[in-house]
């Protein structure tokens, strides 16, 4: 038998034999995007070929089902919903063994993390120029009653309730209704903040109330068309005969038809895509009539004061708003999306 002398060699020999005292453990998490499978298992793979576990094909294979049955079930649970895949050695093998589960997390519990770790405000200080100015053309503020769905922390609310409107605000966070009922209260405004999701069926107002209902940016948490249809569904019931339905919206411009890939991940990014077809046809067969729509940039820019345009007083709007929260480009490009104003009117 031979005797290996070289020290290269050995030092070599002996690295390798040390091998087996390495002990690695890890958590991976992406958000549920089906779309993204084959990225999700290349990227997987390439951890564990860089700990020395390269996966043979009916491994990968393995490893793609999983992952692909994690991914559905989560997407369609939750837009705010991450597969969970944490790894370990085998204890005799030595062979990595991994598992994968899903973490359901909702828009509250997203807002309830911004309390906990932002700064505020949590969302931009000023109101919306468009809601006062529609709000103004309703007549008689004392007469006229709105429902905002999805208020934050109620910089519309207030500003409206201050002007003298009635105002029925419902929002998904606990914290938030406190804060605008508290606000409310020693201002002595006309505001009622409850806590609860739109598009829960047990969440009800009473049928054709309002003269406006308001949401500013809602639509981009709903999680498909069938979601979008429910609350044009809900509107039509609370909304007086020439009420108003204001909302905006990431809008879908130059014919641009966004792919399932991109679609997904607008949703898991909060950024959900409609485009104006899909928006008609969410109103098919109600009474209501989709009036007009335009750029909510250009129209606030024009009635805001100039302080509002300050990144400070934008914060992540600033960059959400031109599509930013969705796409990745090179300075000086802007993806084929405009946040547009887009109005309703009840038959």
């Amino acid at each position: 038998m031979e005797r290996i002398t070289d020290p290269k060699v050995l030092r070599q020999a002996a690295i390798d034999r040390h091998q087996h005292r390495f002990y690695y453990s890890g958590r991976l998490v992406v958000p549920c995007v089906p779309s993204l499978l084959e990225e999700y298992v290349e990227q997987f793979h390439q951890v564990f070929i860089s700990l020395g576990k390269k996966f043979a094909p009916p491994e990968i294979e393995n490893l793609k089902n999983i992952l692909s049955n994690s991914l559905q079930e989560g997407y369609a649970a939750s837009t705010h919903a991450n597969l969970v895949l944490e790894y370990q050695p085998e204890s005799a093998s030595g062979a990595l063994v991994y598992k994968v589960s899903t973490v359901i997390g909702s828009v509250a519990g997203q807002y309830q993390g911004w309390i906990q770790e932002r700064e505020p405000p949590l969302f931009r200080p000023f109101p919306d120029a468009k809601a006062i100015d529609m709000a103004a053309k309703l007549g008689d503020p004392a007469q006229v009653r709105i429902l905002e769905i999805g208020p934050g922390m109620g910089r519309n609310t207030l500003a409206l309730g201050r002007i003298g409107y009635q105002i029925d605000a419902l929002e998904v966070t606990e914290e938030f209704v406190q804060h605008i009922q508290q606000e409310a209260t020693q201002e002595g405004l006309n505001i009622n903040a409850r806590q609860g999701d739109f598009l829960d069926p047990l969440v009800r107002f009473p049928l054709q109330t309002y003269d406006m209902v308001f949401a500013s940016e809602v639509i981009s948490h709903l999680h498909n068309q069938d979601q979008l249809r429910l609350m044009m569904v809900k509107v039509a019931d609370y909304l007086r005969p020439g009420g108003i339905f204001l909302f905006n919206t990431l809008l879908p411009v130059e014919d641009y038809v966004p792919d399932e890939t991109v679609r997904q991940l607008s949703v898991v990014h909060c950024c959900s895509l409609f485009t104006k077809p899909e928006i008609l046809t969410s109103l098919e067969a109600l009474p209501l009539w989709y009036i007009m729509e335009e750029s909510q940039l250009e129209y606030e820019k024009a009635r805001q004061p100039p302080e509002a345009s300050l990144p400070e007083n934008l914060g992540w709007f600033g960059l959400w708003s031109q599509g930013g929260g969705l796409f990745s480009l090179p300075p000086g490009q802007n993806p084929p999306i405009e946040l547009s104003w887009i109005i309703c009117q009840r038959t």
